[in-house]
């Protein structure tokens, strides 16, 4: 019955407000794909420096109270309301006292719950607005400076000045929310690696050509061909092996021909046609 009620608020949150245009996270016709083409539409117009940035345990460490407050600020008083009842504070036991200690946490969105998600792009959407309320020369393209996936972030400048001041913004972000970046999973995407170095949280973050951002290889000019072309490869010889495994199942059981076929399907449903370089130079089939 809970999970209905916090169903029917997520809509009715929808229905009220306009999440940040980058955010791509559990939108309606958004996704990883947006997400990706987004990132490399931002490289083509000239932001060749990038951060691919990690939270911590993001959705475990929301300060409630922090997120209650941006919540009553976009949203009408009646589902605030409803909302609150959701954002409860969380009773827990200390473990391995015999005492049986309780305690109770005001962290983090509610597990499991289907209004999770929606609060999370809620609260990440400050992070968005501090990155667009910066001064800089792409005044009117404020939101091709960064691409959110949930808490998954990436960065987008036109300069390493630019990107300073945006990781810079991202630190003070996160000492008001109580938010902690995992900055050894952060990385800086650039040509120049003679630039930097670049600090988030006080920590220097590594400088390289390529990284992983939602299960593709991206780089400072978009998506890696290279990689994103032996993906592929990849991804035709395991539709081959399936294509075999049906004309030729001989005496395997069905049962173990659907493990095999989950095994080997799995890894392609990760690749998108439509994120094959449109410009990629090699021209071998694949």
């Amino acid at each position: 019955m809970r999970k209905i009620f916090e169903s029917a608020v997520s809509q009715l949150i929808r229905m009220e407000y306009k999440f940040h245009r980058s955010q791509m996270g559990f939108q309606p016709k958004k996704g990883t794909e947006r997400a990706i083409l987004r990132h490399r539409i931002a490289t083509r117009q000239g932001r060749e420096y990038a951060a691919v940035l990690d939270l911590k345990s993001a959705y475990d460490k929301v300060n409630r109270d922090k997120l209650l407050m941006e919540v009553e600020r976009r949203i009408s008083f009646n589902v605030t309301a409803m909302v609150s009842h959701s954002l409860t504070r969380t009773t827990f036991t200390v473990q391995g006292d015999e005492a049986g200690t309780r305690g109770a946490s005001n962290l983090g969105v509610p597990q499991g719950s289907p209004i999770s998600p929606t609060l999370f792009n809620i609260f990440m959407d400050t992070l968005a607005e501090g990155i667009c309320e910066l001064q800089f020369s792409d005044w009117g393209q404020e939101s091709g400076r960064l691409t959110m996936f949930a808490d998954d972030v990436i960065l987008l400048a036109r300069n390493d000045t630019e990107l300073h001041s945006m990781l810079h913004k991202c630190t003070e972000w996160a000492a008001v929310t109580g938010m902690v970046w995992s900055t050894s999973k952060c990385s800086i995407l650039t040509r120049n690696k003679s630039l930097g170095p670049f600090r988030l949280a006080g920590d220097t973050l590594a400088v390289q050509s390529k990284t992983t951002y939602l299960g593709v290889t991206i780089d400072s000019g978009g998506v890696a061909e290279d990689m994103t072309v032996e993906r592929l490869s990849r991804a035709k010889k395991r539709i081959q092996m399936i294509s075999t495994l049906g004309m030729f199942r001989g005496g395997i059981s069905t049962e173990k021909s659907i493990k095999i076929f989950k095994t080997l399907s799995g890894p392609c449903g990760n690749i998108r046609v439509h994120l094959t370089p449109h410009t990629s130079t090699n021209k071998k089939r694949i």
